[in-house]
């Protein structure tokens, strides 16, 4: 499945090249879904689609350095504002379709390259939480400043709660992926006189692109990053399945 896993990065307090960083940190996120396949001779389709749960499913983090938009000093570049939410999976789908060749090298052992395509669509929402800004500073002479998001004076930091949604996200990623799967089925008497598979694939994107959407609720503010690069994408996959008749089998998989 894609996107149920991410990183969560920690920012130094100072930094010279970001204004904002929204961090949608996903501790669990659940997700149901449907396969199917279709093999004429040696061509196979492959169709999968999941669609994951509606959920809270982890923390929000938008952190601001809003200082460097209006001062060059080293000495004002730290975080100005933080806050951090509930991190809501409105919803979250993939369709995967992969069609491909195999070629048997001998009778129990086949090369299978193949073509996929992936289109992934998901949406979070940053609901509730509570937040940090540092008040804006004016100065006689010169363009004043924003004070730190956790500055120990408590009177130079405004602080408070949300109680709605505040920023949605949502994110539309399509990715191309060309590849080959090995497999060998062993059918001797070491597996129980019964067929034991195993594969291991191997698949990389030559072109990747998403759009990426958020919405700054409080603010009827959006943004747009639209991005897309070339074999920035991999994926491995290793499958095993012991058949004990030939409608029964036992599976595991790892992608």
């Amino acid at each position: 499945t894609w996107w149920h896993t991410a990183s969560v990065i920690e920012k130094s307090n100072y930094d010279t090249k970001l204004l904002s960083y929204l961090d949608w940190g996903i501790t669990s996120s659940f997700s149901a879904g449907i396969k199917s396949g279709i093999t004429i001779k040696d061509f196979f389709l492959n169709l999968k689609f999941t669609a994951g749960f509606p959920s809270n499913c982890g923390t929000l983090t938008d952190s601001d350095w809003l200082n460097v938009e209006i001062t060059t000093s080293p000495q004002l570049n730290y975080k100005t504002h933080f806050s951090e939410h509930e991190n809501h999976q409105n919803y979250d789908f993939c369709f995967n379709a992969e069609a491909g060749w195999s070629f048997n090298i001998i009778s129990s052992f086949k090369i299978s390259p193949s073509f996929s395509l992936n289109y992934a669509k998901t949406q979070f929402s940053g609901v509730t939480g509570q937040y940090f800004y540092g008040k804006y500073r004016e100065e006689d002479s010169e363009k004043g400043y924003y004070y730190p998001y956790n500055s120990e004076n408590k009177s130079y930091v405004s602080t408070g709660t949300y109680s709605e949604a505040v920023i949605n996200y949502m994110r539309e990623a399509v990715s191309v992926f060309i590849g080959t799967d090995f497999s060998y089925t062993f059918n001797g008497k070491y597996t129980g006189y019964k067929p034991l598979f195993l594969s291991l694939g191997f698949k990389i994107a030559p072109f990747s692109y998403t759009f990426n959407l958020d919405n700054h609720l409080l603010k009827s503010t959006d943004y747009v990053d639209i991005c897309q690069g070339y074999f920035k994408e991999f994926n491995i996959s290793a499958k095993a399945g012991y058949f004990f008749t030939n409608k029964f089998a036992l599976n595991f998989d790892f992608d």
